[in-house]
């Protein structure tokens, strides 16, 4: 078959623009942008369902099965309160017997050996509660300087990089939809 006599997702878009609409994808992703990023990556490939109508229903049935495994992807690339430079966090919470009437909050702070920048290590908030005893609340959060904020940096970089879902899924579709012959 000469290359200009191929049938591509593009082609079959072209014909039938309703070809993504039963494409499943997790909540929060563009799908419009997702669209686009497959019909680029595709164009030099010729589809392997060649009906716009069957392509159309597989493109529906592929990504049910496969938007649970983005939606995890998504949840952990674009976790919401994310914060890279923190790899330590530690919450308790005791209550005490003792009937002691007294509430406050205690902040400890501290600073690396190479900066006069305090940051927050740890706090402790005591409250009295409804029978009179004090509950003790502790948290934990900061960095434990296994890892310089450097290669912190680096490593989410190359994670950035690898792990972009709009491309983890455009892989898929072409290895599924795609007669990967150059």
């Amino acid at each position: 078959m000469a290359r200009g006599e191929q049938l591509s997702t593009l082609a079959l878009y072209n014909y039938d623009n309703s070809l993504f609409d039963e494409l499943t994808i997790p909540e929060g992703l563009d799908k419009t942008t997702l669209i686009n990023n497959i019909l680029l990556a595709t164009t030099d490939f010729e589809v392997n369902l060649p009906n716009a109508d069957v392509y159309k229903e597989a493109i529906g049935i592929w990504s049910k099965a496969r938007v649970k495994s983005w939606e995890y992807m998504y949840n952990v690339l674009y976790e919401k309160n994310y914060k890279p430079f923190t790899n330590l966090s530690r919450s308790e919470r005791n209550i005490e017997t003792r009937n002691l009437n007294s509430s406050g909050e205690t902040l400890n702070k501290v600073s690396a050996f190479d900066s006069n920048n305090l940051q927050n290590k740890d706090s402790t908030t005591s409250k009295v509660n409804d029978s009179g005893n004090i509950v003790r609340e502790h948290e934990i959060e900061g960095y434990s300087a296994m890892f310089t904020k450097q290669n912190i940096i680096e490593q989410e970089i190359k994670v950035r990089i690898e792990y972009d879902l709009f491309k983890i899924i455009t892989d898929e579709f072409k290895k599924e939809f795609c007669l990967l012959i150059y």
